[in-house]
């Protein structure tokens, strides 16, 4: 079975980010992750037990209490554009504004967030370590091709 790990990275800039990741991986995690909508909307479901509708619509306490984090989620870890929250969310772009870059949120919900980001670690960490071994191969593949055309150059 093939593993990503089994691959080792080669140089040291590489390694050191790599060491550097491994430090604190949810963290890592937590402030690089881009989900799309419907994926942050999905994990909401998996981890916290509310759907996205219950939140929509504040039907219990449950949904009231972390619909600031779907919301402040929403505003800051989607690559979507904003403007399509309103159409998979039903929530209008003034209302996802405040929640943009908001330090308060994200330290009020500190614990919900870490829960929230802890199953997508081990995933996202793979992805990472597989992107750094693909450029380097990418890099690797640049500086031979460069090589033999200054050796055909120099013939």
């Amino acid at each position: 079975m093939y593993c990503v790990f089994d691959v080792k990275l080669e140089t040291k800039k590489s390694r050191q980010k790599w060491l550097e990741i491994k430090k604190d991986p949810l963290q890592y995690t937590i402030q690089n992750i881009k989900m799309n909508q419907l994926g942050v909307l999905l994990n909401i479901k998996r981890v916290f037990g509310v759907t996205p509708q219950s939140v929509r619509n504040m039907a219990h306490e449950k949904a009231l209490h972390i619909r600031p984090l779907v919301l402040w989620l929403l505003a800051n870890k989607t690559r979507d554009d904003l403007k399509d929250t309103k159409q998979m969310f039903g929530v209008e772009l003034s209302e996802l504004e405040p929640y943009k870059d908001n330090d308060a949120i994200k330290e009020r919900y500190k614990t919900e967030i870490e829960r929230f980001f802890e199953p997508l670690v081990s995933e996202y960490l793979n992805n990472i370590y597989e992107n750094m071994v693909f450029r380097e191969r990418i890099m690797q593949a640049i500086e031979k091709t460069n090589l033999l055309e200054t050796i055909i150059k120099e013939n």
